[in-house]
């Protein structure tokens, strides 16, 4: 079963004030954005299976990391926080930004963790709980151009921030008994050798089911490997596709491996 995560668009809306300080060197500007539905940390915006995908929700002090080209021909990064939530789910988000460049590149992205401090969904191990992906693992970004005039800052309205991960839940069954709260090593392996590979190491206690995030995959065969004390189970396909954007839940047949 497959359903369109309820996050997959998020409309980012440019609004923007700001002033610059004559006490610094380089002219510091506040963007002000507003972003629907929807770290240090932790990020505070929550996730939630609905039993038809999956709904998130933004509130006041989640983090949105930013990227963007100064008037020095370098890259730089701030920090933006949500200040504001209104009663559609809609989010104020204020960010500063030090010398922008009139016309340079800006970047969102959530969580603030995956972008700003690079957890990645196959380089880390996953815990298998939305709470886990909401603050590590999800991929949400977008791009634009930042207009800079006297002292304030635009971007262009209906900047979208894209999803590039989809979400996966899994349930195991060893063909008598279900057996995921049993599961305390889990890893999914996509295509050859040197396809996409993803750890999921569950927190004790054990789950009742396992959500996972993962790219994109396009008629890829898959490996499953499920380990529990003391047996490790396996199952696998000849060909899946997942797109991103998108939930999956799945009971999986595992079988002991030899």
């Amino acid at each position: 079963m497959k359903i369109y995560l309820k996050m997959a668009a998020l409309l980012l809306a440019a609004a923007l004030a700001g002033a610059c300080s004559k006490s610094q060197e380089k002219p510091v500007y506040t963007l002000t954005t507003t972003l629907s539905s929807q770290e240090n940390l932790p990020t505070r915006s929550v996730m939630t299976d609905t039993g038809s995908g999956i709904a998130t929700t933004w509130e006041v002090g989640d983090y949105i990391w930013a990227s963007y080209e100064d008037n020095g021909g370098l890259g730089a990064e701030a920090r933006g926080i949500v200040t504001a939530v209104d009663g559609s789910g809609n989010a104020t988000v204020s960010v500063e930004l030090t010398d922008p460049k009139d016309g340079g590149n800006i970047l969102f992205g959530f969580p603030y963790k995956h972008w700003a401090e690079g957890k990645g969904l196959q380089e880390d191990v996953q815990r298998g709980t939305l709470a886990d992906i909401n603050e590590n693992f999800s991929a949400f970004g977008a791009s634009g151009a930042l207009s800079v005039a006297g002292s304030s800052v635009t971007i262009p309205a209906g900047l979208t921030m894209m999803v590039d991960h989809c979400i996966w839940k899994l349930t195991f069954t060893d063909g008598t008994n279900d057996i995921t709260k049993k599961v305390n090593r889990l890893v999914i392996h996509f295509g050859d050798e040197y396809g996409d590979e993803y750890t999921v190491e569950p927190w004790y206690p054990y789950l009742d089911a396992i959500y996972v995030s993962l790219y994109g995959q396009v008629d890829a065969p898959v490996t499953i490997t499920a380990q529990t004390y003391p047996t490790t189970y396996s199952a696998s396909k000849a060909s899946i596709t997942l797109d991103p954007g998108k939930f999956y839940s799945s009971n999986i047949l595992v079988t002991p491996l030899p």
